[in-house]
């Protein structure tokens, strides 16, 4: 039997090693896109909720409106884009790194979109879901920023929740300063996110929001050659104990 594996197996082996340890093997598209209204930030920074391994893309911009892509995005296709529009933008320090700047908006939300002003994403794979979180912890001690979202920036939004900045908290709080939007894209492939102030509040601030393919980010899976290498390690394990 081991004069066997030495002559068949064991060459067939050595190869799947080299293989997938070969300089040319692809590296994995992004698992987690990070918007981030700031321009002093690199991704290194990022500490937001989701676990940190997973946001290795970040858009940093302190424009009013703007667009970018995001077609490296796992499950995004060619066209993936995310856009946006405020009433202003603020730069600030603040104790959590996703918080330095921030969108900003006087206006209410008036139904179906029309109030507030948004931040959409545009080209993502039809009726496949995403998870978005939309951070709001800026400087403005008790500002309410109302969250709204929907698949179809034409239909009419539904209530994600009401964040309201505490500047004493420290750390990530889901619906605390951040909320967690699991949603289909439409049949078009865009979520949009709605961010509005509340009467009782003179603005609203959205710090920044992070999108991924499928549900809530969890620990990171091993890479596909790490787990090869361990189903490889177990096979000839097995096969020499014979």
């Amino acid at each position: 039997m081991k004069t066997r594996f030495n002559t068949i197996i064991f060459p067939f082996v050595v190869f799947i090693y080299a293989l997938f340890n070969s300089p040319q093997r692809a590296f994995a598209a992004t698992d987690v896109i990070t918007i981030r209204f700031s321009n002093t930030l690199t991704p290194s920074d990022i500490s937001g909720a989701i676990t940190p391994e997973l946001s290795n893309r970040l858009i940093n911009v302190n424009s009013v409106s703007g667009t970018s892509s995001i077609s490296d995005m796992v499950g995004a296709t060619d066209s993936s884009a995310v856009h946006w529009n405020s009433s202003g933008t603020a730069d600030e320090t603040a104790s959590h790194n996703v918080s330095e700047g921030y969108l900003l908006t006087s206006r209410a939300f008036g139904g179906e979109g029309t109030g507030g002003n948004n931040l959409w994403f545009t080209g993502l794979a039809a009726n496949s879901k995403y998870t978005i979180y939309v951070y709001s912890q800026s400087s403005m001690n008790g500002a309410k920023t109302e969250i709204n979202y929907s698949g179809n920036g034409a239909d009419t939004h539904r209530p994600a929740g009401i964040l309201t900045t505490n500047t004493s908290t420290t750390g990530y709080v889901n619906n605390g300063n951040y909320l967690t939007i699991t949603t289909n894209a439409d049949k078009y492939g865009r979520i949009a996110v709605n961010y509005s102030a509340l009467t009782v509040s003179p603005d609203a601030v959205v710090n920044a929001v992070q999108i991924k393919s499928g549900d809530p980010a969890s620990t990171p899976a091993p890479e596909r050659a790490t787990a090869v290498y361990m189903g490889i390690n177990g096979i000839l394990t097995g096969m020499l104990m014979r």
